[in-house]
């Protein structure tokens, strides 16, 4: 009997067409693991920024960063947070923002020519629309107010007003948001522009 010393093609077209079927029961699963994992690291930048932003407050009398600086210059909140975490110094100002930036910008985050993952809720910051209110912290309720946002548009700050520019990049199209009181929340619905956690009162 002459021993066989190869498969015949029949028998390789049959290994492929199982692989390419394990392969399209398996790829689905690996998408949503993935899709998971990186939620659960958005959620953690989301946390990383919130311990950054309690170190800015501690040395700036308990008051929020707002989007501009002296003499009326516009300075990004993310940067002012950069010396309360590892982003590099010189990863300010980039646009799109570079790897470097780490915690600011999310892994579901795809930047062509965009430079901003995270928005800060406008109505924290006085510099925008509600100049006569005090942003220290003990003015606002610690729970129920967002802080930083998951943005779909090209800005560093978050206006209830437009709840269009919440981005959803995550399983279920759901968003992260960040809340005064440091702690994170996956939300899948949307949250209307009048609902109360958008406004400090």
């Amino acid at each position: 009997m002459t021993k066989r010393s190869a498969f015949t093609l029949v028998e390789l077209l049959v290994v492929i067409c199982i692989l390419a079927v394990l392969a399209a029961l398996t790829l689905p699963g690996i998408r949503t693991a993935l899709a998971r994992a990186n939620s659960a690291k958005c959620q953690s930048n989301l946390r990383q920024i919130g311990i950054a932003m309690n170190g800015y407050l501690n040395e700036h009398e308990q008051v929020y960063p707002s989007a501009m600086g002296k003499n009326g210059e516009t300075t990004p909140w993310m940067w002012r947070l950069q010396p309360y975490t590892s982003m590099p110094a010189n990863a300010m100002g980039f646009a799109p923002l570079p790897r470097a930036a780490g915690i600011f910008l999310c892994p579901e985050f795809h930047p062509p020519g965009r430079e901003v993952a995270y928005g800060l809720n406008a109505s924290m910051d006085p510099s925008y629309s509600f100049p006569t209110w005090n942003f220290r912290v003990l003015n606002v309720p610690a729970i129920s107010t967002f802080l930083v946002v998951e943005m779909a548009v090209n800005t560093e700050l978050f206006s209830p007003a437009s709840n269009g520019d919440v981005a959803r990049r995550h399983p279920q199209k759901s968003a992260n948001f960040l809340f005064v009181d440091g702690h994170v929340e996956n939300i899948s619905a949307e949250v209307p522009r009048t609902d109360t956690r958008w406004f400090r009162q």
